[in-house]
């Protein structure tokens, strides 16, 4: 069908996908930024660069870590 001539032709799908989630994305709740308040296990949930630190709570202090 149609949908099979628009995948083929990879630009078109590309800019439709492309449309769809630019007009979409405001659907997706982002995860809640942290502040500088807490200790991070890593720069990247420090910074904010990685939606799967950002998603985890910081570590508290006393925390015990595995040997």
């Amino acid at each position: 069908g149609l949908w099979n001539v628009i995948n083929k032709i990879t630009f078109v799908r590309n800019a439709i996908m492309s449309y769809v989630l630019t007009s979409r994305s405001h659907l997706v709740d982002s995860p809640p930024t942290y502040n500088a308040d807490y200790g991070y296990k890593s720069w990247e949930a420090y910074s904010n660069l990685s939606y799967y630190t950002r998603t985890l709570p910081p570590l508290p202090k006393d925390c015990p870590t595995p040997m």
